[in-house]
């Protein structure tokens, strides 16, 4: 009908940004996506019954195979222009690993990659890092 107002359907997703101590410093957890060939951090949509908080724990887990234990968060992200995808939500814990090794999942193939390569980055999420190393940094 024209004229009409196009519906925005809201999505959800929580997720993490884990870090370890690599040989060249700091390292982020990133998952390449397999579908779209895109390296984002691991995160995805709750299941009935879930808090974001345990949101976070299980795509961590799901995407990359580490086990993490979500110690707070970064901040809620939407409408983000970086981001061209309007009617996402997103989520982000920090992270910090307790058990596990990774391994590749449905989703694509976790890799470590140098926190300074991310943060200046053109990848989607690199504005999450971004805003959380600043953040970070501030406090």
């Amino acid at each position: 009908m024209a004229g009409s107002p196009l519906r925005t359907e809201r999505v959800t997703s929580a997720g993490g940004v884990v870090l370890r101590e690599g040989e060249h410093g700091q390292e982020v957890l990133l998952c390449g996506r397999s579908s779209d060939n895109l390296w984002a951090l691991p995160k995805g949509t709750p299941e009935a019954g879930e808090t974001l908080e345990q949101t976070a724990h299980r795509e961590v887990r799901e995407e990359t195979g580490v086990e993490v234990a979500v110690t707070r968060l970064i901040g809620v992200f939407a409408q983000e222009p970086w981001a061209d995808e309007p009617g996402i939500i997103r989520l982000v814990f920090e992270a910090c690993i307790i058990a596990g090794a990774l391994r590749p999942s449905p989703e694509g193939e976790p890799r470590w990659i140098p926190l300074d390569d991310l943060v200046g980055s053109a990848t989607r999420d690199a504005a999450i890092v971004r805003a959380w190393k600043e953040a970070r940094t501030a406090s």
